[in-house]
Formats: structure tokens, C-alpha cells, sequence
């Protein structure tokens, strides 16, 4: 869960660099392969990511742990 919670910003900058590489020019698109499926998916997980319930239920998980 730690280490969930300290990567979660990269993983979901990382989804979108998959969803929009364009926003992030100095990712060299070339030597990305990616079809719509693998797009579709990216923005899918990304979105479930920022949703609220995955939020507060990774946080309320979070603090009856630690």
C-alpha cells in the first residue's frame, strides 16, 4: 500500500502519457507501439485510478494499516 500510494502520481502521469503522448514531448513516440485497444485501456485504468471510491477506499485502506 506504501508503495502504491508513493508511486500513484507517476502511474497515472505514466497512463497519460500513454492516452496523450503529444502532452509529453520528450517521450520519443517512435519507439512507442501503440494501438487503439492499448489506448483504450490506458485511458480506462487512468480514469478508474482518479475515480473517488479508489481514492478514498486506497486512503481509508491506507490509514487502518499504518
Amino acid at each position: 500500500m506504501k508503495t502504491f500510494g508513493e508511486l500513484y502520481e507517476d502511474e497515472v502521469t505514466c497512463l497519460d502519457a500513454m492516452v496523450n503522448p503529444h502532452v509529453y514531448p520528450e517521450i520519443n513516440e517512435s519507439r512507442w507501439n501503440r494501438d487503439s485497444d492499448i489506448k483504450t485501456m490506458a485511458h480506462g485504468l487512468k480514469s478508474r485510478l482518479q475515480s473517488f471510491g479508489v481514492i478514498v477506499g486506497f486512503t481509508v485502506l491506507k490509514n487502518r494499516i499504518i
